[in-house]
């Protein structure tokens, strides 16, 4: 047998016998599985496609799903996803993003726009540096974040918040921002390298155009906290209400105060001390107050939390982390406003160990419109925040799901279908396909109850399968989740896909191990006709 390679592609010369290509089939070759380098943690929007291996069709991704060398990853233009990268780091790639991870160590932005963030203890082990790849150029990684944007004219625009990004041979160090090409580089400060991360955060989105800014920093914020302990991110838990909340001193006073308050020393001056001394207790008694303080009942099953109402408040955020600065969150719930607000602790809620504190925020909410949609913002009166904070010891709660009812499966004559009952007070559901070794093969979010297999979701093999349905509250918590076993018996399907570009030649002279072994195949029935 002659083998030649030319530009990628395998040329078979001569005779090749069956043994051969069968001992290659059952031996070595088929041995070796793609290696996954990465894994999809979370989907934000319709659809996250992916184009794998030889595959010269799209198809669309899920959460959870192993991502493996040389595999493309494509965001449609209302769709946010978080990649997780075995070697430890994460990377947000925003809508209308494209990326192709080449290996365990580096990641290639097509186009689009991708934020990133690398644990540089992980990487100062077996793997020194990081690479991220554009048409403007190679950027090396030791432990860093920054976010970075691939231009259709062929150049890149690099924003570091933290950590240091070599670029062709220059390094660009946090507050800095750069733009590059093959043949060019510039640097440039967007803000004091000085200050917090935060605030150097804020300033790097605010570089980014805003309809890409308005998905993709809540999105980031969600895959900053995120926790393998929570199993799932809920859309709405670590939203831009969240973090306004945590972020609530920076907001500044409310004008109309400053207003009436010289009014009423204008009134003083001119008409007299005792009408404008009215005027100002009138007005200071119309001010909301803060609350100054909230009573903890755990002489039930379930803790309750209650306070005093705040005047002018449209709702209340609770927010209860276990550290004072609210970044490790366990659980979060809103409460409308009433003479006196209260809230109980959910039965489905996360654990709370006996013995551990806990810290509770309450936060008083206005309704505003910003970046043309209303949301809530904490309520601030002089520039005071007028919310309270509280320890909360844990009564060694632990969760109880309640039941997703009326579950069932079908696929046996056609295309995987479930369908179950409303659960009281779901927002959305998680339907998980799993395979007769447990392992879920494919999971999607519905706000309904049915759920039919996309036509460009994953081929399923012949055989047994089983369906999984969780049930989320309005803050991404898991409140319910289907007892029985769902199973349900497939005869083979496939998936139809979207047609996509041809995958580029391997410029190392090499074809996934699949690859090859079909070319060898075809081979050996050429020659042997």
């Amino acid at each position: 047998m002659k083998v030649n390679w030319k530009n990628g592609h395998l040329v078979v010369a001569g005779t090749l016998t069956f043994g051969l290509v069968v001992g290659m089939g059952e031996g070595a070759l088929a041995q070796e599985k793609p290696q996954q380098v990465a894994k999809v943690i979370d989907i934000d929007g319709p659809q996250l496609k992916t184009n794998r291996l030889k595959e010269a069709k799209w198809y669309q991704a899920y959460q959870t799903m192993p991502t493996f060398y040389k595999e493309r990853l494509e965001a449609d233009s209302k769709t946010t996803a978080t990649i997780e990268f075995l070697v430890g780091g994460k990377a947000v790639i925003a809508p209308g993003t494209e990326v192709e991870v080449l290996n365990k160590e580096v990641l290639k932005v097509k186009s689009g726009t991708v934020w990133a963030q690398f644990d540089k203890q992980k990487l100062a082990g077996e793997n020194k540096r990081f690479q991220i790849q554009t048409a403007g150029g190679v950027m090396g990684i030791e432990g860093t974040e920054f976010i970075v944007k691939a231009n259709p004219d062929g150049t890149t625009e690099l924003i570091v918040v933290e950590g240091a990004v070599s670029v062709n041979d220059n390094m660009v160090t946090p507050g800095n921002q750069a733009t590059f090409g093959r043949q060019s580089f510039q640097r440039k400060a967007f803000h004091a390298a000085t200050d917090p991360i935060g605030a150097i955060r804020d300033a790097a989105f605010q570089n980014v155009d805003p309809a890409t800014r308005s998905v993709l920093r809540p999105v980031v914020n969600r895959a900053l906290w995120y926790g393998i302990s929570r199993g799932r991110l809920g859309r709405f838990f670590y939203s831009r209400e969240l973090w306004y909340a945590r972020r609530a001193a920076r907001f500044v006073s409310n004008p109309e105060d400053a207003a009436v308050d010289e009014a009423a020393s204008q009134v003083s001056r001119r008409v007299g001390f005792g009408l404008g001394g009215a005027m100002r207790r009138a007005h200071n008694d119309s001010k909301p107050k803060p609350i100054r303080s909230i009573d903890v009942n755990n002489s039930g099953s379930l803790p309750t939390f209650t306070w005093d109402e705040v005047k002018r408040a449209d709702q209340y955020s609770i927010v209860l982390a276990k550290d004072q600065d609210a970044t490790d969150v366990v659980w979060y719930g809103t409460v409308p406003q009433s003479d006196k607000p209260s809230i109980t602790y959910p039965s489905y809620g996360p654990e709370l160990a006996s013995g551990t504190s806990y810290w509770l925020f309450v936060s008083p909410q206005v309704k505003e419109k910003k970046d043309g949609e209303e949301m809530y913002v904490p309520q601030t009166l002089n520039g005071k925040h007028l919310g309270h904070t509280t320890r909360v010891s844990g009564t060694g709660h632990t969760p109880v799901y309640g039941d997703v009812n009326g579950a069932e499966a079908m696929g046996a004559t056609g295309t995987p279908e479930v369908r179950w009952k409303e659960v009281t007070g779901a927002r959305t559901y998680q339907v998980m396909i799993q395979n007769a070794s447990g392992e879920t093969v494919w999971s999607d979010e519905v706000s309904g109850t049915s759920y039919t297999y996309p036509a460009t979701a994953r081929a399923l093999p012949s055989g047994e399968y089983s369906a999984r349905v969780e049930a989320y509250d309005s803050t991404g918590i898991k409140m319910a989740e289907t007892k029985a076993t769902v199973a349900f018996s497939s005869p083979g399907w496939e998936a139809a896909g979207l047609e996509g570009p041809p995958r580029e030649e391997d410029t190392q002279g090499a074809l996934p191990v699949n690859e090859l072994l079909e070319s060898l195949r075809t081979a050996l029935v050429v020659s042997t006709k």
